[in-house]
């Protein structure tokens, strides 16, 4: 007997264009913008966005049978950070400043700052050592 391939749902071409929408729009609805979404002249709190994104992320992966598949690498990678936090070793992991300092961890900018005299853009004298 042989084996017949496992053939898609009829709705796999959709899902396939729900699971690509669905990121871009966390993506740019939720993580990249940096002004408020305005609907119908009204504007649209982070919190709507939040529960609208989320309530469509799980209707999507229940509606499309691969939530199993998502829970048990939720559940997996669950397991991998609880045992890293079992057998992480904690000692040692403190610095202390006078340590730091006495050891060329810590070079005060102070000095270079203050050489530089007024700057409008201190990241050129952090990086640089002078302004422009």
């Amino acid at each position: 007997m042989a084996l017949r391939p496992r053939r898609l749902p009829p709705l796999a071409p959709c899902l396939l264009f729900v699971f690509i929408a669905l990121p871009a729009a966390w993506f740019f609805l939720y993580f990249t913008r940096d002004r408020p979404v305005v609907l119908c002249g009204r504007p649209i709190t982070d919190g709507i966005i939040l529960g609208v994104l989320s309530v469509a992320t799980i209707f999507a992966l229940i509606f499309s049978n691969v939530g199993s598949t998502v829970f048990g690498a939720i559940m997996i990678g669950t397991v991998i950070i609880c045992l890293h936090a079992v057998f992480r070793a904690t000692d040692n992991l403190f610095l202390d400043e006078t340590e730091a300092a006495s050891g060329g961890l810590v070079v005060p900018l102070t000095d270079r700052i203050a050489a530089a005299g007024p700057c409008s853009d201190s990241m050129t004298v952090l990086t640089r050592g002078y302004c422009d």
